[in-house]
């Protein structure tokens, strides 16, 4: 499948922290050496590389807080020890693309100060997601009206810029969490609450952030509305928050131009009957709208990624052949994009799909017992890897990327995969 993007997501926070599980006692070049070289022997033909953990990063940043690896017993990132310049260096020698992986809305995993946090939630928290009445934020999600926010986040960009690299993978997924919905997903994943329940809660969250100052003034400037205390359109509202982002994405996409290096962007979709079609930041984050056909006709972005949510997915595994025609809709971003973006579907190998269908694991099996601290988290079985491989390579998208490495890591996926690659 030479035309295909064949792409896996690498999380170098991951691969330290859980690399007893792999066989080592540390993570260093050797291991970043041959997990490369697994990739390219398996047919992946691109990497992409988280440098974001959560707020904090793993290289060596003058801008962002860089994440503190003595804890895991591994060398600290330095100039002299740099992951995404060592990762990109064996990319090159084994023939592989690689793309710096940056979250957009992830600054701080807990509802609270956590060692992951990054510098603006210490030095700018008032620039997070805002109550409507001001007196709550959503920690670790910040507000792009601010210009201090787009600022900070194209510093960064400029850094990686620097680097060998193809392009930038900006991702919208977040670990940031509300204290209400952490307790509520705590509730959930033991068992004492269905999916519903935790799906209300994160509704009720979406509709009470995004009230920060420059929102409030712009929807007053335009509709002499106050948002804050009078009813509002908030369609209109979340077109407003969304101008921002693709304000960003635009000097974003400039400055990448510039360095010759590619800006490939994510948008969530779960195509399920009053799908937001790509539109709505996320489950969790809100629906601020991502306006992703004005990226494509604007030549704000060379890729767009497409991304499913685990709990609610393309596949529905209840069905016989769940993979036949689950990908179709990706017809409706082909028609729009032609030819002049790539467009990349998100894989995730991760699931909790037994959860709520009790038939799944009867039916396919699973690599291995549920290896994380919390009940119920599993990777898919190597039947349902290649189904889902299967039906990307053959769909209107121009490839995948698998999340994530570890899973592949952990139960020898490797095989599977090359051969769904070769056709086998």
């Amino acid at each position: 499948m030479p035309d295909k993007i064949i792409s896996m997501n690498v999380d170098y926070n991951s691969e330290v922290r859980f690399c007893e599980d792999f066989g080592y006692r540390e993570y260093d070049e050797d291991k970043i050496r041959l997990l490369v070289e697994r990739a390219c022997n398996s047919g992946f033909n691109r990497i992409v590389w988280r440098i974001s953990v959560c707020g904090k990063v793993n290289y060596p940043s003058k801008v962002e807080d860089i994440y503190d690896y003595t804890q895991h017993n591994t060398t600290a990132v330095s100039d002299d020890y740099d992951p995404l310049r060592i990762a990109s260096k064996y990319a090159r020698q084994f023939g592989l693309e690689i793309y710096a992986w940056m979250t957009l809305f992830d600054d701080n995993p807990a509802a609270g100060r956590n060692s992951m946090a990054s510098v603006l939630c210490e030095t700018h928290p008032e620039w997070q997601l805002s109550s409507r009445d001001g007196k709550d934020i959503y920690q670790g999600v910040f507000c792009y009206a601010y210009p201090g926010v787009r600022q900070h986040k194209l510093a960064m960009l400029a850094e990686l810029a620097q680097y060998d690299i193809d392009g930038v993978f900006m991702s919208t997924r977040s670990h940031s969490r509300t204290a209400e919905f952490m307790k509520k997903s705590s509730e959930y994943i033991e068992g004492g609450m269905g999916f519903e329940e935790l799906d209300r809660c994160a509704a009720r969250t979406r509709d009470r952030f995004g009230f920060n100052e420059p929102i409030v003034e712009e929807y007053g400037k335009r509709h002499g509305i106050d948002i804050r205390k009078e009813q509002f359109d908030r369609a209109v509202w979340n077109k407003l928050r969304g101008e921002y982002l693709t304000g960003f994405l635009d000097e974003a996409k400039r400055l990448m131009s510039a360095h010759n290096k590619r800006l490939c962007m994510m948008v969530k979709d779960e195509n399920q009957g009053e799908s937001s079609r790509g539109h709505r930041l996320g489950w969790l984050l809100g629906d601020l709208y991502t306006d992703w056909e004005n990226w494509i006709a604007e030549d704000i972005i060379d890729e767009l990624c497409i991304y499913d949510e685990e709990r609610v997915t393309w596949w529905d595994f209840k069905k016989d052949k769940w993979w036949e025609g689950a990908l179709d809709f990706v017809e409706r971003y082909r028609s729009v994009a032609g030819a002049k973006v790539r467009l990349l579907l998100w894989l995730d190998l991760w699931t909790w799909e037994w959860r709520a269908n009790p038939d799944y694991i009867e039916r396919y099996g699973h690599p291995g017992l549920p290896w994380y601290e919390y009940p119920g988290t599993d990777t898919k079985p190597p039947k349902v890897i290649k189904k889902m491989m299967d039906a990307a390579l053959k769909s209107a998208a121009d490839g995948f990327t698998l999340h994530e490495a570890q899973n592949i890591e952990w139960f020898s996926l490797w095989k599977s995969i090359k051969g769904v690659v070769e056709g086998g």
